[in-house]
This record gives structure tokens, sequence and C-alpha cells, in this order.
């Protein structure tokens, strides 16, 4: 078995390794592997991608309840579980959006 790094010298930073480039914008960053985003880039793309989800979900969960208000009847009973369901599609729609979103973000060049 091959093993990478077994010389027994410890790194100069301890564990987390040598400082390795973020690929949108070369800031170093220790314990960041290659290909990899920096915390920064990841936090700015997380707010983009949630900014966009929110709107999607918005509109989702608008529609829905549109049409369950058209298709329901008017009792308590069935207005709860309308509005427990519009919530529910509104936080799944948010959180699907946004991982979909970070992933297939294209890498900006600052």
């Amino acid at each position: 078995m091959l093993r990478l790094n077994t010389s027994g010298i410890g790194s100069r930073l301890g564990l987390k390794g040598d400082p390795v480039p973020c690929i949108q914008c070369d800031r170093r960053e220790p314990g960041l592997s290659w290909g990899d985003f920096c915390t920064v880039c990841r936090e700015d793309r997380r707010r983009k991608a949630n900014r966009v989800a929110q709107r999607y979900a918005v509109i989702a969960a608008l529609i829905l309840a549109a049409w369950l208000l058209w298709k329901t009847p008017p009792t308590f009973t069935q207005r709860i579980f309308g509005a427990a369901s519009v919530l529910l599609v509104y936080l799944i729609i948010r959180r699907a959006v946004s991982l979909i979103i970070q992933e297939y973000l294209p890498k900006e060049l600052k």
C-alpha cells in the first residue's frame, strides 16, 4: 500500500497542511483541498444562491397556496393542512435550489 507524506516530519502548520490557493480568488488558506473555494468565496456563493433560491421558493409556495385555496374546501382542518404544506414546499424548494445553484454557479474572476 502506497502512503503519501509518511516521512515522519510534521507539517509547519500542524495537521492542516500547506496553504492551497482558492480556485476563484487565489487566496491561500490552510486545510483547503485543491480545486476548492476559500471560506470567503464559499460564503459569497452561498449568499448569491440563497437570494435566487428564495425567489424560486416564494413563487412555488404562492402557486401551491393559490391551487390549495381554489381546490380545498374551506374547513379549518384543510386550511391548516394547506398552510403546513405551503411552508414545507417553501423550505424544501429553497434548500434544493440553493444547493443546485451553489454547485453549478460559474467561477467569477476578480
